[in-house]
């Protein structure tokens, strides 16, 4: 998994163009990933860290007299001291430069997102239920996979959130011999005593299915039961 430390700007030394290697380094091993479509996670992880650096950024008047001796990422504060005016400005002139390499990644990231999104062919599968708290995913791609889900509602700065959490049931089932109908008889209906929410999501090409295809049927999902409310 490739990570960029949230701290890796105040971390050693705070010479320009020993912060460009290690940016640069990142961002061009994130791109291999991305062209590769494995977007998840380091779209969301470039994003975190575009929000982090803006954040710093507007801060800058607090900045410009007093030295930069850590950051605290969780608050998105900055920690300091006094500071000469050739350190703010130093400091100032990595947090550009990285905010325009993060966002034109981000951008890169957001075009390979959008072209698999309207490749998925994504529905549910049988008559809507009542209930989209739980149920089940199949992932269609050269392979079948099927996962049990679980919606959990979290509060992030005061705003209400929705993230689904899954869990692998069973893996290469047979494709040439079921169907998203046959799968949901087969394999699900056995384990409940009721008809739960079932998702499907099929691409014609080969793309990772934990890196991409997952978390994207996710967010279908979450936008999809939320237009039914």
């Amino acid at each position: 998994m490739i990570k960029l430390d949230p701290n890796w700007i105040t971390k050693g030394s705070l010479d320009f163009e020993y912060k460009k290697y290690i940016l640069l380094d990142y961002i061009t091993k994130v791109k291999e990933k991305l062209l590769s479509y494995e977007i998840y996670p380091y779209l969301s992880d470039l994003i975190e860290h575009y929000r982090s650096l803006k954040e710093l950024l507007n801060q800058k008047d607090s900045l410009e007299k007093r030295p930069l001796t850590g950051i605290d990422f969780e608050k998105l504060e900055l920690i300091y001291e006094e500071v000469d005016d050739e350190l703010f400005l130093q400091v100032e002139k990595i947090i550009k430069f990285s905010l325009n390499q993060f966002g034109k990644c981000i951008i890169l990231g957001r075009k390979l997102y959008d072209e698999i999104d309207n490749e998925i062919n994504f529905f549910h599968v049988g008559i809507l239920p009542n209930y989209f708290d739980e149920g089940y995913i199949i992932t269609i791609t050269k392979q079948i996979n099927l996962y049990s889900y679980r919606m959990n509602k979290v509060i992030v700065n005061d705003i209400n959130y929705r993230i689904v959490i899954t869990r692998k049931i069973e893996t290469d089932i047979d494709s040439l011999l079921i169907t998203p109908d046959r799968i949901k008889e087969k394999y699900i209906l056995p384990l409940c005593d009721y008809v739960p929410a079932t998702f499907t999501g099929y691409i014609d090409r080969e793309v990772s299915i934990e890196d991409t295809l997952l978390p994207i049927l996710k967010r279908k999902i979450i936008i999809f039961t939320r237009d039914l409310l």
